[in-house]
């Protein structure tokens, strides 16, 4: 948290997220929760984390920050540890675009669209099926 914090203070850093913050739009995605997740895989966090998340409920990530399947961020240092926009500021940009799909990514998905207020969702076949079948 505390190189999180250094890097977040930082007037260019704040400047993004204060740009961020007044955007109209803006297009996300998820990524599933599995050992061979990027955030995993590039060592962002290490394998006894993954295992604390899951042990906490995690179905992925949006922005970084893991989520349960009603799309709450978990509490979890890892969450403590992010450096992206801040995932309650979703809720003040008007039109969110999500943009994932794959059988994979249809638990995070559904917790995503739980608990954002998503207005368009891009997905394939595959994932749009997943979440209609419940």
């Amino acid at each position: 948290p505390e190189q999180r914090d250094a890097f977040m203070s930082q007037r260019s850093v704040q400047d993004v997220v204060f740009r961020a913050r007044r955007a109209n739009i803006a297009v996300l995605s998820v990524g599933a929760f599995s050992g061979n997740s990027p955030i995993a895989n590039y060592g962002f966090i290490k394998p006894s984390e993954l295992e604390e998340l899951q042990a906490a409920g995690a179905v992925g990530d949006i922005l970084c920050y893991f989520i349960d399947v009603e799309g709450r961020p978990i509490d979890h240092e890892v969450n403590r540890r992010v450096c992206a926009f801040p995932l309650q500021d979703l809720s003040d940009i008007p039109s969110i675009i999500l943009v994932s799909g794959g059988q994979d990514k249809v638990a995070v998905m559904r917790a995503a669209l739980a608990n954002t207020r998503v207005s368009v969702l891009i997905t394939d076949e595959d994932a749009a099926k997943g979440l209609l079948s419940r």
